[in-house]
């Protein structure tokens, strides 16, 4: 016999009050899934699952996780490496795309062009 689940409407309303009254320093997954009482795996296994009200709560923790990590960074109230480090889990990074239109040239060919 399958455990009854906690999945119900009033689990989602207190997941939408972390939402609106986080008390975290910034909204994160963790911190939702020990406000609700459940584990990470549960709630990317919801996700994943359909249950599409917890996905667009997940989401939105996410969108308000990046909007705070680029606003505080940018005026300094987190610290940069941390903000760094946490802005790559919605795409951003600091990598410089490079192209050499030279690789084709040997070296003393490469050299005929500084001339």
């Amino acid at each position: 016999m399958a455990r009854p689940t906690i999945y119900t409407d009033e689990f989602l309303e207190t997941a939408y009050e972390y939402i609106k009254d986080c008390p975290d320093v910034i909204h994160t997954v963790v911190g939702l899934c020990l406000y609700v009482g459940i584990s990470k795996s549960t709630a990317y296994k919801w996700a994943e699952e359909g249950k599409e009200a917890f996905s667009d709560i997940l989401n939105t923790v996410a969108a308000l996780q990046e909007r705070k990590l680029v606003t505080n960074g940018l005026t300094n109230e987190f610290n940069a490496s941390i903000t760094k480090l946490m802005l790559t889990k919605h795409g951003y990074s600091d990598k410089v795309e490079s192209t050499n239109t030279n690789i084709e040239l040997s070296h003393e060919e490469w050299l005929d062009t500084l001339e």
